[in-house]
């Protein structure tokens, strides 16, 4: 999609879809929430190869440290707020912390808008 559309167009798509998503993961029930699991995951990583892509071409000479910074970067956020969450998550319980952590998507938006288009002058 992203050599069709561009990267801000699927950035701005998968960022608007995780919440939904992550809302289906959490309030379904019985073997439905395997479809919300799926399809949550499915956009929470979509953008992944596109980051790395994104550092790549900001990096042409380096191409396999800007993929290691930014899946050591992703990898590593991830892995470093984990018990953040758990911790919140013993103390609230997991719904509510998984229900305020689906609209980070929608926070990170304004994010995407400071993305170069491709093409441009400052790609």
């Amino acid at each position: 999609m992203a050599d069709r559309m561009g990267f801000k167009p699927v950035f701005y798509i998968t960022h608007i879809l995780t919440p939904p998503c992550m809302f289906l993961l959490l309030y379904l029930r019985g073997n439905w929430v395997y479809l919300g699991a799926m399809l949550a995951g499915f956009f929470v990583l979509a953008t992944l190869p596109l980051g790395v892509t994104m550092a790549q071409k900001l990096a042409p000479g380096g191409k396999s440290m800007a993929s290691s910074l930014m899946m050591g970067l992703a990898w590593g956020t991830g892995g470093v707020l984990t018990p953040v969450t758990g911790k919140l998550c013993d103390v609230f319980t997991i719904k509510p912390v998984l229900t305020i952590i689906a609209f980070i998507p929608f926070i990170t938006l304004w994010l995407i808008h400071l993305i170069p288009k491709e093409g441009s002058p400052s790609n």
